[in-house]
């Protein structure tokens, strides 16, 4: 969220603002509200899927392991 935050402060700013328009030569337009909520919304989905995928397949791994050789394993 602060990341989202400095970089909306960042674009809002006329010196920012400046220097894109005069870095790649074309002004920089920002997406509409309701695209940016969609933006947002898809990817905390696809993060979302993948934390859940991947903590899936460590439980799944560590769920066929005894404790003991879990310790076991982990102190190599």
């Amino acid at each position: 969220m602060t990341a989202i935050l400095a970089v909306w402060i960042a674009f809002t700013s006329p010196v920012v603002y400046d220097s894109v328009i005069l870095t790649f030569k074309m002004p920089y337009v920002p997406p509409s509200p309701s695209l940016t909520g969609l933006y947002v919304a898809a990817s905390v989905l696809i993060v979302m899927v993948t934390a859940g995928i991947g903590a899936l397949l460590a439980a799944r791994i560590s769920g066929r392991m005894e404790a003991y050789d879990a310790i076991k394993k982990g102190a190599r």
